[in-house]
């Protein structure tokens, strides 16, 4: 699905953005993240936001008590 995905996201559908999007950061791949973002602007943005700035978040609080 993700290939054929990438193939149809020129025509800068939002649901197959956001799809994307998502895969993107469930798979950690920022860079692909931000080029998916800086080319196809069809997606919510500030759903998108929430869900980075969550796990940005976690992985400080992670971080905190890895040092304590």
């Amino acid at each position: 699905m993700k290939p054929y995905m990438i193939a149809v996201q020129s025509s800068n559908v939002s649901a197959v953005n956001e799809a994307l999007n998502q895969i993107y950061v469930e798979e950690e791949d920022y860079e692909r993240l931000r080029e998916s973002i800086d080319l196809h602007d069809n997606f919510d943005q500030i759903g998108l936001a929430q869900k980075v700035r969550s796990i940005i978040l976690l992985f400080l609080i992670i971080d905190e008590t890895l040092i304590l």
